[in-house]
């Protein structure tokens, strides 16, 4: 029994440790990387995203966004495009292609980066010089950790500490969350990741500790913000909804079990309406309607998904990018005959298939720019409980099958970390691979002007 004990508090500690080693990680190289003195950071969708915070902090022209010419003139943000991501409308005004969910959460960050180029002296306060590129930066590395502390704190709730610190290294160093938090920190992915954290969390505590309305407020709260950030994140409430329900018979006792707290729910759904107010305002003073839909020339084409591409191909296959998401599935599949794991088994099959569909029926279904399916970041939460409840079914097995996939998972993080690295350097490239020039550059750390004649543009 003292063995255990001394197990259980020595993991407790390695899961701890997992999340520091990793901010201390992204903080060192995000440091030597120095993106924020070239204004990198802020840069295309990172931009779009961001630019609520300057056009009313520091510009006050939301609607019309005459700022961005000249700040385009001076940090290229987007290149040659001076009006990158605004659509012009016929009463004259813009409206951001990017609903305004990320710049909620970078709103603190950007305030600190704010005060400080206006105190320094050395700075221009005008939203994009290195104060606000460093703040961003900060921004996605501290969302990152935040999510990764909540994730450890829902699989700590489900699963045993041993498992949970294995789990936790494998979302934070064997799948491109660590690229996203690292280097791109200013797209939505992270953010993501940290409110799916943030409403599994609570929702678990709503189900395992009496009902508390509490934690209700932050579920709802939780999913309205992630639909202010892409709407399509409405497949989570799936989660909360289904829970416990292994089989049809089950509907009925949740039905009445939800209905027994309507009272609550409803109060949830006001704070969830609250929550989207302010994207519906932004949309009805600039558009005219509370309902806008921003992404002028794109959609889903649900006739045509391209899953195998997305799973598969040497362009932005998941599988192949990410190798540790091939256990997702297969523990999908465990969740059915883990005892623990069975009241996540239908949401959790539900929603996989559903995220999957929806996420590769979008027309660009490669997301532009990328390593790896970057659309599927902000769903690792939910799908690390499929991975832990896998590992906990295997120790249950065998030790020899644990250790296997440790090694696996290991496998999978070395090889995440260097082709990071490879995808930074511009060796994987952004959307153009291709089977010949994976297979020529993998394991380089440079390529000549012959590997570069295999690519080709799609």
């Amino acid at each position: 029994m003292a063995s255990i004990q001394l197990n259980t508090k020595l993991s407790s500690v390695i899961s701890w440790g997992v999340c520091w080693v990793f901010l201390i990680t992204v903080l060192w190289t995000g440091h030597n990387l120095e993106r924020w003195k070239t204004s990198q950071v802020i840069r295309w969708d990172a931009s779009g995203y961001y630019c609520y915070l300057p056009a009313v902090f520091i510009y006050h022209d939301l609607f019309h966004a005459q700022f961005l010419p000249e700040v385009s003139q001076k940090y290229r943000p987007a290149d040659s495009e001076f009006f990158y991501a605004m659509h012009p409308l016929p009463n004259g005004k813009v409206v951001d292609k990017y609903t305004l969910g990320v710049a909620v959460l970078e709103l603190p960050f950007f305030l600190l980066g704010h005060i400080y180029a206006l105190n320094s002296g050395q700075h221009p306060p005008d939203g994009w010089s290195l104060p606000y590129q460093t703040a961003i930066l900060l921004s996605g590395i501290m969302y990152g950790f935040w999510g990764l502390y909540f994730l450890r704190k829902i699989l700590r709730l489900l699963l045993p500490e041993p498992i949970t610190a294995i789990t936790l290294f494998a979302i934070a160093f064997a799948t491109n969350f660590f690229y996203y938090a690292l280097i791109e920190g200013g797209l939505s992915h992270i953010y993501l990741f940290f409110g799916h954290a943030v409403m599994l969390y609570n929702m678990i505590c709503w189900y395992k500790y009496g009902y508390k309305l509490s934690n209700l407020l932050w579920v709802s709260a939780a999913i309205a913000w992630a639909m202010m950030c892409r709407p399509t994140e409405i497949f989570v409430v799936l989660l909360p909804l289904l829970y416990g329900v292994t089989k049809i018979s089950d509907l009925p006792k949740q039905i009445r079990l939800l209905g027994q707290h309507k009272y609550k729910i409803l109060l949830a759904l006001l704070v969830g309406l609250a929550v989207l107010s302010p994207q519906l305002l932004y949309w009805k003073l600039s558009t005219g309607s509370w309902i806008f839909y921003s992404y002028v020339g794109e959609g889903f084409d649900f006739a045509h998904p391209h899953i195998i591409d997305g799973l598969f191909s040497y362009r932005k296959g998941w599988f192949l990018y990410t190798p540790l998401a091939l256990l997702i599935p297969v523990g999908i599949v465990a969740l059915w005959f883990e005892g623990k794991g069975k009241p996540w088994a239908l949401s959790s099959s539900l929603f996989f298939v559903l995220y999957i569909y929806v996420t590769f029926s979008w027309t660009t279904w490669a997301y532009g720019g990328s390593f790896g399916a970057r659309a599927l970041v902000q769903a690792l939460p939910i799908f690390s409980i499929a991975i832990g409840f896998l590992l906990h079914r295997l120790a249950a097995v065998s030790k020899l099958l644990l250790g296997i996939a440790v090694l696996f998972i290991v496998a999978c993080a070395a090889l995440n970390l260097f082709q990071t690295h490879q995808y930074h350097k511009g060796i994987l490239v952004w959307d153009n691979m291709n089977k010949a020039y994976y297979w020529r550059i993998f394991g380089k750390t440079s390529v000549t002007e012959e590997d570069r004649k295999l690519l080709r543009w799609w």
